[in-house]
């Protein structure tokens, strides 16, 4: 409980921890702060344990984590410009797993949260141009085949995936010659170039 008051006496908008213990922690941490918490714990049979453990309890904005790859994907659900993170290591799992470990995550949290904010501003920046190309490109789309439709259909089949770019009208030709062989999927705006070829 000491460590945790002390943790929280500092100004932050996210915890990202290592480590999920038996999740007492988390009880107390919550008896702190509000902000969100992100955990980090490579081990899943433990986290089975505690959310079967902790069933009912509200943890409010909590997300579980067992990759360090999944931490910008959950951290973009919190991130702004400008989020202050608060890291921290529960000490029985800093003990329990290797230190690189450790280091890679102390590394990769401040990574993540600079692409996470990156990807949040981007989609701010663009929502209303992305809006309209799709809204634009519904005609398109009408009567042809989901993309669901194609899950077990394209096994063992070559798969060109086309997006719009500068690169893309040079590209024309080659596309136009492996059509018969390949399965050609363009990507929103490249639906109409392609069209057009």
């Amino acid at each position: 409980q000491g460590q945790a008051s002390h943790g929280c006496s500092a100004d932050f908008d996210m915890i990202c921890l290592y480590g999920l213990g038996g999740g007492e922690h988390l009880r107390v941490l919550r008896r702190y702060t509000d902000a969100p918490i992100i955990v980090f714990e490579p081990d899943t049979k433990l986290i089975r344990a505690v959310v079967h453990a902790h069933a009912g309890v509200d943890f409010g904005d909590l997300m579980i984590i067992d990759r360090l790859q999944d931490l910008e994907q959950a951290m973009q659900a919190f991130v702004i410009n400008g989020t202050r993170v608060k890291m921290a290591a529960w000490p029985h799992s800093a003990k329990q797993h290797p230190l690189e470990l450790l280091k890679a995550f102390m590394e990769q949290v401040p990574r993540a949260v600079d692409d996470a904010a990156i990807s949040v501003t981007t989609l701010d920046n663009q929502v209303e141009q992305w809006l309209s190309h799709v809204l634009e490109n519904l005609p398109n789309c009408v009567g042809r085949v989901p993309a669901m439709a194609l899950r077990n259909w394209l096994c063992h089949r070559p798969v060109v995936v086309v997006a719009a770019g500068p690169s893309l009208d040079a590209a024309l030709p080659a596309l136009a010659e492996v059509g018969d062989k390949a399965v050609i999927i363009a990507v929103n705006t490249a639906l109409r170039c392609l069209d057009r070829a």
